[in-house]
């Protein structure tokens, strides 16, 4: 259960922070907390993710040739600072990611965060594919 309510703060704060790759990061965990959702793991876990890429991410990969959608500071603090190994399990360019998706969902092999839109969900809902994190959310979500 700890692992799921974990998963669903990062699925949220996921959701705002990779897409972006910038500078100027202040610490995910909070100072002096040792257990919550934005606290690091004992032992580093791995969480599957689906993700698309267009030309504004070209462009930001361009001037950071440093760094990669698979190796780049955002999947560093993860790692760093939650104990999250970040893995693609695949990334499309734009307009294929919605035919990626409902392969994937048909498929029933889905990875750990991916976005889907109001189609997809109801196929996942159907296929028995997702779960009620209602009670989760409302214990671990802030006003914010």
């Amino acid at each position: 259960m700890r692992l799921q309510k974990k998963l669903l703060a990062l699925g949220m704060g996921s959701a705002l922070v990779m897409g972006t790759m910038g500078s100027g990061f202040t610490s995910f965990a909070a100072e002096g907390t040792t257990d919550g959702p934005m606290s690091k793991y004992d032992e580093t876990i791995d969480l599957h993710f689906a993700r698309s890429t267009d030309e504004t991410v070209d462009k930001v990969l361009e001037a950071r040739p440093e760094e990669t959608l698979e190796d780049n500071f955002w999947l560093d603090v993860y790692r760093d600072e939650l104990g999250i190994n970040v893995i693609y399990d695949w990334i499309v360019k734009g307009n294929e990611y919605t035919q990626k998706v409902n392969v994937t969902v048909a498929s029933g092999e889905l990875p750990d965060v991916m976005s889907v839109n109001k189609t997809q969900i109801q196929q996942m809902q159907e296929a028995d594919l997702i779960m009620d994190m209602t009670d989760i959310f409302e214990q671990y979500a802030t006003d914010y």
